[in-house]
């Protein structure tokens, strides 16, 4: 996908599994952690309103902060 569509897609993704949205800098440093993952142990935490984006294995998962 392109830049601007995987945009798209992490900003629908978190609106509308747990209805937080993130920054420009949030969703523009999670789109280069994402280009930057070649590796299975690249590794991915972004905070992201009250919780964070993870890397777990091949996908990314939200957590909310306890």
């Amino acid at each position: 996908l392109s830049r601007e569509r995987q945009a798209n897609l992490l900003r629908h993704w978190l609106r509308q599994g747990w209805q937080v949205a993130p920054s420009e800098a949030q969703l523009h440093e999670l789109l280069r952690q994402v280009a930057a993952c070649t590796t299975r142990g690249h590794r991915i935490r972004l905070k992201v309103a009250d919780g964070h984006v993870l890397r777990q294995g091949p996908v990314l998962v939200f957590a909310r902060n306890l």
